[in-house]
């Protein structure tokens, strides 16, 4: 089953506005690093350790690209939950995995979108609290939604693999707690599906191409 489409006019106004929500995302992503405080120089610990942490990100905004999410799942702005765990390779580079569960509003139903991620992130700087970052690697969606208790509708799931990139800056309060803004592409197709009870591969994959971006607060603690 496939959700209805989102009017036009909710198009030409939403679409503008959450462009501009990430260009001023990444125009602070580029003009945070200046304002570092020297006085703090050194007090972040080397990625050279294994580290654990959770984030809760408020709000995350989205902007889809993919025709198919344009046309029948135009994801609103939303908030989410994440769960990470990283190990160090170098001083500036470490092998991290993150699970992300964000909730949207896709013509007036809630939906969850899920992710889990393994990939290599590096980070620019290591002796500052601003510590701007990228990353890339493999990506798993599910986009999902229970219907079941309304009239003529059913759960549904659609299921995707590709890759997320990611730029992004982390503000260290402490040693713990941190500020994190990010800026995510994914280049994903979905193509399994379960709609009530049945499961299926889709005979065309869903393009799922979408744009997010995110301001959060996270706990972070070295665990080895």
């Amino acid at each position: 089953m496939w959700v209805q489409a989102v009017t036009d006019a909710k198009r030409a106004i939403g679409r503008p506005a959450r462009a501009l929500v990430l260009t001023l995302t990444l125009v602070l992503l580029t003009i945070m690093p200046g304002t570092a405080h020297a006085g703090l120089s050194g007090f972040v610990p080397s990625s050279r350790k294994g580290a654990g942490e959770v984030w809760v990100e408020f709000p995350r905004f989205t902007e889809p690209f993919g025709d198919d999410y344009v046309g029948d799942y135009a994801l609103t702005n939303g908030w989410g939950f994440g769960l990470g765990v990283s190990f160090g390779l170098a001083d500036k580079l470490c092998l991290e995995g993150r699970s992300l569960q964000t909730n949207h509003t896709i013509e007036d139903a809630e939906w969850d979108l899920d992710l889990a991620y393994v990939g290599l992130k590096y980070c620019m700087v290591r002796d500052s609290p601003f510590q701007p970052f990228l990353s890339a690697g493999y990506v798993r969606q599910n986009l999902e939604t229970d219907l079941s208790c309304v009239e003529e509708n059913e759960y549904v799931r659609l299921t995707g693999h590709g890759i997320l990139a990611s730029a992004g800056m982390d503000y260290f309060r402490n040693n713990k707690f941190f500020i994190t803004l990010r800026v995510e592409y994914a280049f994903v197709d979905y193509s399994y599906g379960v709609f009530g009870t049945e499961e299926q591969d889709l005979a065309e994959s869903f393009d799922g191409r979408v744009l997010s971006a995110s301001i959060g607060l996270g706990y972070r603690a070295p665990i080895w």
